[in-house]
């Protein structure tokens, strides 16, 4: 993502963060059961942003023009986004225009941004998650 255009972005959620909470990621996103069905609603009806913080997972619910708007979600941080999900779309396709297809919150999102960047983003859900069953083999 363009630097520019994340700076952008970070701006404008700011207002919805808590006290103290710093922006480590941030993405858009579409919902939809397939590609094309998201990059229609990107543009008029269901765009999302997903943001990383340090403290936790937003999706973040955003006008027809991509404002932020509200938070339809605050998942701790330990979340875990991906791996991508494979379905028909991204077996048929290749990502298009670098979009995976993950669920936040039971919701189906295509998210553009590549599979490394989600694995960077969950990198920290996945040490606590080996930290809890490490912790759990030894009691």
């Amino acid at each position: 993502m363009n630097e520019r255009i994340r700076q952008a972005l970070v701006a404008q959620v700011n207002p919805l963060l808590h006290d103290d909470e710093a922006v480590t990621h941030v993405f858009q996103a579409a919902r939809g059961e397939n590609p094309w069905v998201a990059a229609w609603s990107t543009i008029f009806r269901f765009p999302r942003l997903v943001v990383v913080t340090d403290r936790a997972v937003l999706l973040i619910a955003c006008k027809s023009l991509g404002r932020p708007e509200s938070v339809v979600a605050r998942l701790p941080r330990s979340t875990v986004l991906g791996p991508p999900e494979e379905s028909l779309w991204t077996t048929i396709f290749p990502p298009l225009w670098g979009r995976q297809a993950i669920r936040v919150d039971g919701e189906r999102l295509w998210a553009n941004t590549s599979a490394e960047e989600l694995q960077l983003i969950d990198a920290p859900g996945r040490q606590a998650a080996a930290g809890a069953g490490e912790s759990r083999e030894g009691s």
